[in-house]
């Protein structure tokens, strides 16, 4: 009787160093993606890692004696700004009446720096009628809101935050 031939397997070593090739060939590829990603990652930040974005404001409050502006138009406006009732220092209110109690804080505007200031604001219905201790000017500007900031050169909107938040 004949034998039948046994089924020929390849050669156990061949299938290894194929294996091996293949291994070697992924690990080339998939270390030259890595140093792809590496240069688009630092291309894209480098050099904005510092940039300050623009920042845009909405127009100061001015304050005079006769505008147009009711006690609650300015608490209004004074909530947005993120003044506080009572309290002592830059960045409080208080309201007795018709009269409010401000202290401003100071900021820096395009035309020069406004300093913090103490005033005592008087009210007519919804006309301010007096003003004082504006330091003799007749016209005090509170900080405008900060509307929003944007990176120039990408036109994206960022938030800076500290390292420990």
């Amino acid at each position: 009787m004949a034998r039948k031939p046994k089924p020929r397997r390849g050669n156990p070593r061949r299938w290894i160093h194929f294996a091996g090739l293949l291994l070697a060939l992924g690990a080339v590829v998939l270390g030259l993606y890595a140093v792809y990603l590496d240069r688009v990652i630092r291309n894209t930040f480098e050099g904005q890692r510092w940039a300050l974005p623009a920042r845009v404001f909405a127009r100061p409050l001015e304050l005079y004696a006769g505008r147009p502006l009711s006690a609650d138009d300015l608490l209004a406006e004074l909530a947005l700004l993120g003044y506080r009732e009572g309290g002592k220092g830059p960045g409080t209110w208080s309201r007795n009446g018709s009269r409010v109690r401000v202290q401003t804080r100071g900021f820096r505007f395009w035309d020069g720096a406004e300093a913090s200031q103490s005033l005592d604001l008087r009210f007519s219905g919804a006309r301010l009628a007096g003003l004082e201790g504006s330091a003799g000017s007749p016209i005090v500007r509170l900080e405008p809101m900060l509307m929003g900031g944007f990176y120039p050169a990408s036109n994206e909107d960022r938030l800076l935050v500290r390292l420990e938040d």
